[in-house]
């Protein structure tokens, strides 16, 4: 299990101690859903399990690719052509893994290291 699981299996339980004190509350998580499947079957989470799924459409790697042209581009961040493409076919659609992905890309642009 990794730190951020543990971490976010931790801070599951005290959304469940504010709602037994009838507080107001508002949380979103987020995450693979594979992760988030195995946190909902937790007995600490029974709360999300009544909580409205919304589920993220997976984004196709041309509508990414561009995205991630044009984000860099507009930061003065230019990578080729292929580093786009290759880095929207390794995210396969998920949301979460554009934003992972996309990040370690400009961030190793930046500094010269992708």
């Amino acid at each position: 299990m990794d730190e951020f699981a543990y971490g976010l299996r931790i801070a599951s339980g005290a959304p469940g101690l504010l709602i037994l004190e009838v507080l107001p509350i508002g949380l979103v998580f987020a995450g693979l859903p594979a992760a988030v499947s195995d946190l909902l079957n937790e007995g600490v989470a029974a709360f999300l399990r009544r909580a409205n799924p919304i589920d993220l459409h997976a984004a196709s790697i041309a509508e990414v690719e561009r995205s991630f042209a044009e984000t860099f581009a507009a930061a003065g961040v230019a990578p080729d052509g292929e580093l786009a493409r290759v880095a929207a076919e390794g995210a396969g659609g998920y949301p979460f893994l554009i934003q992972l992905i996309g990040w370690d890309c400009f961030l190793g642009q930046r500094s010269g290291t992708v």
